[in-house]
Formats: C-alpha cells, sequence, structure tokens
C-alpha cells in the first residue's frame, strides 16, 4: 500500500509542477507560435529525481511482484443477451450460457468464440477452429467444446427459440432472449 502512495505521490508531483507552470506562464514560445513548449529545469529535475526513487514492489529474487488493488472493473453493459444450449450425443444438456452482444454483432460464432471453442467444417469437411471457410451457404458448425460432431454420420441441428433453424449460423438473426441450441445430431 505505501508503495502505491508513493506512485501517487509521483503523479500528483508532476501534475503540481504542470499547473505551477501553467499558472506562472513559465512557458517558451516555440517561434513565436502560440504554441507553448513546457521547460522549466528546476521543475524537470524535481519530477525526473520524484520517479527516479519510486520503489517496485519485488520479492526476494528480484522478480517484479504484482500489486493487488481494490479497483474492480466497472460491468460491462450489453445491448442484449442470448442463451447458447449445446446438446451432446447422449441427448444431455452439457452448455447452457448467456452471452451478451452489443448493437451491430451479427456473428453468431465470434459470440460462441468469446466462451467457448468452436469447430466449423473446412473445405474437407474436417473439423477447424478457425471457421474461415464458408461452404456452399456460409460456415457449418460441426461442434462446440467437446461436442464435435464429423458431417458424415452427424450434424450440429440448429434450434432458435425451440424451431428448428432452416438456414446456416450466418444466417440466423438473433435479438435479445434469444435461446439457440446446438444439437448433435445422428444420421442414421
Amino acid at each position: 500500500m505505501k508503495k502505491i502512495l508513493v506512485s501517487i505521490l509521483v503523479v500528483a508531483t508532476a501534475m503540481a509542477a504542470f499547473v505551477m507552470l501553467t499558472n506562472n506562464n513559465l512557458f517558451e514560445k516555440d517561434n513565436n507560435n502560440s504554441t507553448p513548449i513546457a521547460y522549466h529545469p528546476d521543475v524537470t529535475e524535481v519530477v525526473a529525481d520524484s520517479v527516479e526513487n519510486v520503489e517496485t514492489p519485488s520479492n526476494d529474487d528480484g522478480d517484479i511482484e504484482e500489486v493487488e488493488t481494490d479497483v474492480e472493473e466497472p460491468p460491462i453493459v450489453y445491448d442484449g443477451e442470448i442463451i447458447i444450449e449445446v446438446v451432446d450425443e447422449n441427448n444431455e444438456l452439457v452448455i447452457q450460457t448467456t452471452i451478451g452482444f452489443f448493437d451491430g454483432d451479427t456473428d453468431l460464432i465470434e459470440l460462441l468464440k468469446t466462451e467457448y471453442p468452436v469447430y466449423c467444417g473446412n473445405a474437407q469437411y474436417e473439423p477447424d477452429e478457425l471457421c474461415e471457410t464458408n461452404l456452399l451457404f456460409g460456415r457449418t458448425v460441426l461442434g462446440i467444446d467437446d461436442v464435435i460432431t464429423d458431417w458424415y454420420n452427424s450434424f450440429m441441428a440448429i434450434y432458435v427459440n425451440d424451431t428448428y433453424s432452416f438456414v446456416g449460423v450466418d444466417a440466423i438473426e438473433f435479438v435479445d432472449g434469444d435461446v439457440i441450441r446446438f444439437v448433435y445430431t445422428s444420421l442414421g
């Protein structure tokens, strides 16, 4: 905590020096230009000296230690949320998660990738984590996380709000509150 306060003190000293320069008009002008150049040797030396004397927290080996703070990241406020469900080959619900999205987010695969590995079919219909291959009507999801189909004997059926999707994953238009379910489906 002491070291954090020292760091804060250094920043405050630099800010005070800038305010002092500004208020006392200790700026030089650049070739009669109105853009000031801050320069005062006494203040520059004080700030430089303060920065040089700041101790960095370290352990016995001299490695820099991570300093914990009580500052929490503000929560992300999304424009909407969808629920993603994945059903495996045993007809068990293995994933049920909520994913937030912003207005303008239209790529369902990219949203899925924020939470899980996603596998799409490549040109040979083999699982590919990059999901860059657009097959006949767009990308084809072969798997999510540990639930992976092989396309020849099984595939991922997609349901939006309990209705079978007759369009591919790239054509699904989702809205806030939608439930999108990927179901491992055997052929045969």
